[in-house]
C-alpha cells in the first residue's frame, strides 16, 4: 500500500519522470486476492487484481470509494498526468498536472525485442505478433467500483 499523494510529493523534480509515475509494473499472481479469485473464479483463470485504489484525504480512507482493477494481461501500466499543463478539456476544464490518473492493462512494453532470447524473463515470452495465421486478439480488463460502509466514531 503506498500513499500515492505523498510519493508524488518525493518525486517532484526529477526529470526523469517530470515528477511522476509513467511506469509499468508486472503483476504478481501471489498476492493473497489473487489466490481468492482464482478459488472463486477457478485455477484456470488468467484474470487477477493488478491494482486497488482507494481515495481519502492524506491516506485516510474517508470517503470509502475504492477502486479494483482486474486483467489477463502481465503487466498493469501507471501514469499519473505529470505531463499535463492545463491541457484543454470537455465543456473548457483545463487538466493541470496530476489532474488525471490512468491504469493501462498491457503485456510489458520491450516483449516483441525479448520474446526468442533465452535468458528473457518468461514474462517477455509472449507478445502479439499479427500474421495471416494469428488469431484474433482479446484481452479483459475489470474495473470494479466499491463504496465501503463508513463507521463514524
Amino acid at each position: 500500500s503506498t500513499l500515492l499523494r505523498r510519493r508524488l510529493k518525493e518525486m517532484r523534480g526529477d526529470k526523469a519522470t517530470n515528477g511522476g509515475f509513467d511506469h509499468t509494473y508486472l503483476i504478481d499472481d501471489k498476492l493473497s486476492k489473487n489466490a481468492m479469485l482464482k478459488a472463486k473464479l477457478g485455477n484456470d483463470t488468467k484474470i487477477r487484481l493488478a491494482a486497488e485504489l482507494a481515495a481519502g484525504k492524506n491516506g485516510d480512507r474517508i470517503n470509502g470509494r475504492r477502486m479494483r482493477v482486474y486483467t489477463d494481461r502481465q503487466a498493469i501500466h501507471l501514469y499519473t498526468g505529470n505531463f499535463l499543463n492545463n491541457n484543454p478539456g470537455k465543456g473548457g476544464v483545463k487538466y493541470k498536472k496530476y489532474g488525471g490518473l490512468c491504469l493501462e492493462a498491457e503485456d510489458l512494453p520491450n516483449a516483441i525485442n525479448l520474446q526468442y532470447k533465452k535468458t528473457a524473463h518468461e514474462a517477455f515470452k509472449r507478445p502479439i505478433i499479427v500474421g495471416p495465421n494469428t488469431k484474433p486478439y482479446s484481452s479483459t480488463i475489470i474495473f470494479e467500483f466499491l463504496k465501503d460502509q463508513l463507521v463514524l466514531p
